[in-house]
C-alpha cells in the first residue's frame, strides 16, 4: 500500500515511471534497438535499476521474491518494449508452480510431463480458458535476472516475452534444482 492506495497491476508500474521519471524514458531510446547487442540493450535496462529494484520492492501478492523479481523484470522489459505489462493470473501462477514441482519431482524437464500433458492440458485441466498461450521452461538458472536474460537470449523464449497479445502470466519457481515456469495467455478465464 502507498498513500492508502494497494499497489498492484498497472498503478504501481505508473507510480513508478513517476517516481522514477520516465519522462526521460521517452526519449532515451530504450526499445530494443536491432543493431544493438542483446548485452547492449540489457546494460540499458539496468542502467534503469532504480525502477527494477522499486517494482521488485513491491511484489505482487502470493508471488515468492524470485518470481516478484522475474515479474518486474518481464513487465519493465515489454514496457520498453511498447508492449503492456503482464497481470499475475493466481490460477496461472498454480498451474506453473505445479510444473515446475512436478519436473523437480519426477526428474524430467519438457513442456510436456510423463503422463503426456502439455501446458494447454495443464490450463484446461485447471478449468483456465485461454485465446492463445505459451510457455517457457528452465533449469539451473539460480536467479531471476539469470533466467530473464536466457530466455532473452533465446529466440522462441523472447517471442513469448514480448508477444503483445499476452495479457497474463504465471510464474513458477523452485529453487531446489531451479525450476522455472512461465505460463503466458491472452484473456484469461
Amino acid at each position: 500500500m502507498i498513500g492508502g492506495i494497494r499497489i498492484g497491476g498497472l498503478v504501481p508500474l505508473c507510480l513508478v515511471f513517476l517516481l522514477a521519471g520516465c519522462d526521460k524514458l521517452q526519449d532515451s531510446g530504450l526499445p530494443f534497438v536491432p543493431s544493438e547487442s542483446n548485452e547492449e540493450h540489457l546494460a540499458r535496462l539496468r542502467e534503469r535499476g532504480a525502477l527494477l529494484l522499486w517494482i521488485s520492492s513491491l511484489p505482487e501478492s502470493g508471488l515468492s521474491a524470485a518470481e516478484a523479481d522475474f515479474h518486474a523484470r518481464i513487465n519493465q522489459h515489454r514496457i520498453f518494449t511498447g508492449c503492456a505489462p503482464l497481470g499475475v493470473h493466481s490460477g496461472m501462477l498454480a498451474v506453473a508452480r505445479a510444473h515446475s514441482q512436478d519436473m523437480h519431482d519426477r526428474s524430467f524437464f519438457s513442456h510436456t510431463n510423463p503422463d503426456g500433458q502439455s501446458p494447454f492440458d495443464r490450463l484446461t485441466n485447471a478449468s483456465i480458458g485461454y485465446s492463445s498461450a505459451g510457455e517457457n521452461i528452465a533449469v539451473g538458472y539460480r536467479s531471476a535476472e539469470a533466467v530473464f536474460t536466457g530466455w532473452y537470449n533465446s529466440s522462441g523464449h523472447r517471442a513469448n516475452m514480448e508477444n503483445c497479445n499476452y495479457t497474463h502470466h504465471g510464474i513458477g519457481y523452485v529453487e531446489s534444482g531451479n525450476y522455472w515456469t512461465d505460463l503466458f495467455a491472452k484473456d484469461p478465464h
